[in-house]
């Protein structure tokens, strides 16, 4: 079988999120401030770092890019889309063409920022290449720079200033720092006015695709242990195609996040980031002996849930190590560890959730189901409701428990499948799939205390070999 010529094996992707992790778990605190505790950026990791050159180059099939603002004919941008279509964001469940800024190309955004091409979007905002011709207009020197920008809906004003506000705590802690680097924080803030309401943008550092597509350049949606240096992506279209709905008026363009092939010169400055902040959860500081109150409410996506979490024992930064451990397996396998997370609708089904990790962990500690009883009545103020009206006020009524009788007994046992851990990674080769196995077990541990920290974690032969 032919190979590739390595780029990163996906323990130096592991690697690099360690050095990140490692960086918010320990050293996110200035003057008794409040650590950080991230959720759902650990599943968003960048995969490579756009160099400026490689965005010229790209962006250079555009013709509408110029060292300064010009007037676009909007002919020469666009090509139709038929109405019937949706597209990106109309896609969406509960779209509202209200909500969402108008955004066009050529537009420029507070004196700053000219948008050039659509290049993300999702329920709550989306995000384009634009050029800081207010930069290059006032330093004609330097290199052109352009931004991802970020305009957020204006229907969660209090979500979107919540992101802002992490990623002022990110950036205010030290920038020496090694893990400093993978970590992305904005550049810039602003609001801009659209129809209804006001729009917060953040400009981010322009990067090229999330891990996830990244890995879809591989056989079977999977990293080989040693990945490839050179390959190639299929060309991006040279017009940004829209429509216009006709109930609404408003233009929705295609979104066109491919830059087009890597450049191998510049693949050894290119590195995997965190980013995107909004779910993520602050821990606060006890200021007098430093320690970190627990958590109690409901975190993280589905797919990547703690044990303590789910059990409502409390929780705080080794729940990030457990999402590490389960993200293992979307970088070596290129599949979910867990299998039954979510019912046939799609919704979290907490017991069959359970019941998988006896299968892979054995049985929980009981010591983990004592906490779990002691806590089971502590409500939640205020309480929390859900997307379908309900109202929980504890973590039992929210994840439908209790899971175990008085002696510990797991109450849906017929919900626990016959997979085991050894039969997860078939990838793997025996010798790689011993030291895979090894290192693994040391984030996927029942008890929180019994995880490794992201610095111990580096020190395994797994990363190292």
């Amino acid at each position: 079988m032919a190979t590739l010529r390595g780029l990163l094996p996906p323990s130096s992707i592991l690697c690099g999120v360690f050095q990140a992790s490692g960086y918010t778990l320990s050293h996110f605190h200035v003057d008794h401030s409040r650590p950080v505790h991230f959720l759902t950026s650990l599943s968003r990791l960048l995969c490579s770092r756009l160099e400026m050159r490689s965005i010229s180059r790209a962006m250079g099939r555009i013709s509408f890019l110029r060292s300064k603002p010009v007037r676009l004919s909007p002919s020469s941008l666009t090509a139709s889309i038929p109405h019937p279509e949706l597209v990106d964001e109309e896609i969406g469940p509960g779209y509202n063409p209200k909500h969402y800024y108008p955004a066009k190309p050529g537009e420029i955004l507070a004196n700053h920022y000219q948008l050039l091409v659509k290049i993300g979007w999702g329920a709550g905002s989306t995000v384009w290449l634009a050029q800081d011709v207010a930069r290059h207009a006032v330093y004609r020197w330097r290199t052109k720079r352009f931004v991802a920008l970020k305009i957020i809906n204006n229907n969660d004003s209090k979500g979107s200033y919540y992101e802002r506000d992490i990623e002022d705590h990110i950036r205010r802690q030290t920038p020496s720092h090694r893990g400093r680097p993978v970590v992305r924080s904005y550049l810039d803030s602003f609001e801009v006015a659209g129809s209804i309401g006001k729009h917060l943008c953040l400009a981010y550092e322009p990067a090229r695709e999330p891990l996830w597509i990244f890995q879809k350049r591989f056989a079977s949606d999977r990293f080989p242990l040693s990945m490839a240096k050179g390959f190639a992506n299929e060309q991006a279209a040279q017009s940004m195609q829209c429509k216009t709905d006709p109930n609404t008026g408003r233009v929705v363009y295609r979104c066109h996040n491919d830059f087009g092939r890597l450049d191998s010169s510049g693949l050894g400055n290119m590195y995997p980031q965190i980013t995107d902040f909004g779910a993520a959860t602050l821990l606060a500081n006890d200021s007098h002996d430093g320690t970190v109150q627990f958590g109690t409410r409901p975190i993280q996506p589905d797919y990547y849930r703690a044990p303590e979490v789910v059990l409502g024992c409390g929780w705080s930064f080794s729940a990030d190590i457990w999402n590490l451990g389960v993200m293992a397996w979307n970088i070596i396998e290129g599949t979910e560890l867990f299998s039954q997370v979510q019912d046939a609708e799609g919704k979290y089904d907490a017991n069959a959730h359970l019941a998988e990790m006896i299968a892979l962990l054995g049985v929980p500690p009981k010591k983990l189901l004592v906490m779990s009883d002691s806590m089971s009545q502590i409500e939640w103020s205020p309480a929390i409701t859900d997307e379908r009206g309900g109202i929980y006020k504890n973590n039992r009524d929210y994840f439908g428990g209790p899971f175990f009788d008085d002696h510990g007994k797991f109450l849906y046992d017929d919900l626990i499948p016959t997979r085991k851990l050894e039969d997860t990674v078939p990838s793997l080769e025996p010798r790689d799939k011993e030291a895979f196995l090894s290192f693994i077990k040391q984030m996927l541990a029942w008890l929180p205390e019994e995880r490794k920290t992201a610095r111990e974690l580096m020190e395994h032969p797994f990363l190292s070999h």
